[in-house]
């Protein structure tokens, strides 16, 4: 598998950015989720969201649209993009195929 689009900066600058994720997914800092192509329906066709969460704070909802971004603090919205989410889980690849497939990425670009 590749990834889609077309490459941004030169050969060094693509492998330190995927260096750079395959230490946060390793660390585990961040979750990254990667929807195969070839899934053309699943839940982050309704747009971009993140579900925030804190130790010391209630869940928000931060949602993204071509015009402005929108904090939603109600819990009745938030049931609706766990929803979601856990749809995106569920058609996602789990981490260690991503990593192999960004490892596979990067001997892609060290062999051009």
């Amino acid at each position: 598998m590749r990834f889609r689009g077309a490459p941004e900066g030169s050969a060094q600058v693509q492998l330190e950015q995927l260096e750079y994720v395959v230490d946060l997914v390793e660390r585990e800092r961040v979750n990254l989720l990667v929807v195969p192509v070839d899934e053309p329906r699943h839940a982050g066709n309704n747009g971009p969201f993140r579900v925030i969460t804190s130790v010391d704070q209630p869940e928000v909802v931060y949602v993204e649209s071509a015009h402005q971004g929108q904090i939603i603090p109600a819990t009745n919205e938030m049931g609706r993009y766990r929803m979601w989410f856990a749809a995106l889980q569920g058609v996602a690849w789990g981490p260690d195929e991503i990593l192999k497939t960004i490892h596979n990425e990067m001997k892609r670009i060290n062999a051009d």
